[in-house]
């Protein structure tokens, strides 16, 4: 992903949120949650905030626990700026065996 960035990023929120469609019937949803978007940054990007603007490519994967029922998920990582804006947003069908 190469994400530009357009504006500075002072300060912000990145809400990530995980949701399994059950048996075709309900979704059901197993993550939703904000995190500061700063120390997003620094876990993903190895920057600190402010975030001048520009081009930042990066790769970002993760491990998830045994918990997670098999099955076709859709996840969504939302960037809002400290005017809650929405500055990016990536959405991904998976599969967990």
């Amino acid at each position: 992903m190469n994400p530009f960035i357009e504006r500075t990023i002072h300060w912000g929120i990145v809400h990530i949120k995980l949701t399994h469609n059950f048996k075709n019937y309900t979704n059901v949803t197993f993550v939703d949650v904000k995190y500061n978007l700063c120390d997003y940054i620094i876990d993903i990007l190895n920057e600190d905030c402010p975030l001048p603007p520009g081009m930042y490519p990066f790769n970002a994967s993760t491990t998830l626990p045994h918990t997670f029922w098999p099955g076709q998920y859709y996840g969504e990582v939302t960037a809002y700026n400290d005017k809650e804006e929405q500055m990016m947003c990536e959405m991904n069908d998976f599969f967990i065996d």
